[in-house]
């Protein structure tokens, strides 16, 4: 038998001490910060 596995990492994004995104599956960072400017964006308007 042949096991294998991978290693999913969970980002929590945190607005102020209070947690503003969850991403809970293998992410590129480039989609990450995406998301992250997408969200500071909707912040200041």
């Amino acid at each position: 038998m042949k096991l294998g596995g991978t290693i999913c990492p969970t980002y929590v994004l945190f607005d102020q001490g209070q947690p503003v995104m969850t991403c809970s599956f293998p992410v590129s960072i480039d989609l990450l910060e995406g998301e992250m400017l997408r969200l500071a964006d909707g912040a200041r308007q």
